[in-house]
């Protein structure tokens, strides 16, 4: 398979998260937020990042995004034709369209984050950390320290995973 992002610096890889998240931040349109979704499922694969592990990275945001679209769906601005209503609630044309908006940009900022920040090694992460911009040795150290747990949190789900499938 092939990776673009193989012996990329961590700190190009971070670099690029907030090159192509922040523009998502302040938008609302569901446009941009589904360009950048389709570019995310364009690019995974180049990167190294199958769709299947995609999917396993990030199972959750199935969970998360439709709660946060439909808290826009009852709650978003009124606007247009109401298709419902009912005290503090109101589902219309407007609160529909943002509802769609927001859950697709859930997907769009939070997937980017799995494809680039997956594999970055916590030793070149330091390294590039105290080498390029030269930061204070104990944000190094606990940089190293975050993304260090992290890669062992990753293999002791795996373990407890492992371990409950051997149990039956």
């Amino acid at each position: 398979m092939p990776n673009l992002l193989r012996g990329a610096n961590p700190l190009s890889r971070i670099f690029l998260m907030f090159i192509w998240v922040t523009p998502l931040l302040g938008s609302i349109d569901w446009v941009s937020a589904a360009v950048s979704l389709a570019l995310t499922l364009i690019l995974a694969p180049l990167c190294g990042v199958s769709w299947v592990r995609l999917f396993k990275a990030g199972w959750f945001l199935f969970l998360i995004a439709p709660i946060s679209g439909i808290s826009m769906l009852l709650y978003g601005e009124p606007g247009g034709t109401e298709y419902f209503s009912w005290w503090l609630i109101a589902v219309t044309q407007n609160s529909l369209t943002l509802a769609i908006a927001i859950t697709l940009r859930v997907f769009a900022v939070a997937l980017p984050m799995v494809v680039l920040a997956r594999d970055i090694d916590p030793t070149e992460l330091g390294d590039a950390l105290s080498q390029i911009l030269k930061l204070p040795s104990r944000f190094v150290v606990g940089a190293v320290a975050g993304v260090r747990m992290m890669t062992l949190f990753q293999s002791d789900w795996q373990s407890l995973g492992m371990a409950r499938r051997a149990r039956g």
